[in-house]
């Protein structure tokens, strides 16, 4: 019974550890995300709505906050299954280099070093 209440005890630790790491590394990533949407919505004078094909519009904010959010869950917690409104799609096609271009900036501003392919696997 000992071993039993101790090793509950154990199991209980562990899981409050995991469940820390993960709400910590939720938090830098909400914190990072809102930085990025506030740098977009700060620089009035660079591109910041896309018309999607179909008809609705995303911002550069949206598709670069889904990818710092990703990129640090997936780097502090390993590898996630995110369900995510944005695809990368739009942004690999031929004629949105400029979006893609935005949209990498503004990741860049929290996470310098990520460049086109980094941000759109995140994506």
């Amino acid at each position: 019974m000992i071993e039993t209440a101790a090793s509950e005890r154990t199991r209980y630790a562990r899981h409050m550890s995991d469940f820390a790491k993960s709400l910590e590394a939720a938090r830098q990533a909400v914190t990072l995300a809102g930085q990025v949407t506030n740098q977009v919505q700060a620089s009035l004078d660079k591109l910041r709505e896309i018309t999607k094909d179909d008809k609705s519009p995303v911002t550069v904010a949206d598709f670069a906050s889904q990818a710092v959010i990703a990129a640090l869950l997936t780097d502090k917690i390993g590898p996630i299954k995110l369900v995510a409104e944005e695809a990368s799609d739009f942004l690999r096609a031929p004629g949105h280099e400029a979006h893609l271009d935005a949209v990498v900036a503004a990741v860049q501003t929290v996470l310098p070093e990520f460049d086109r392919d980094r941000t759109l696997e995140a994506i």
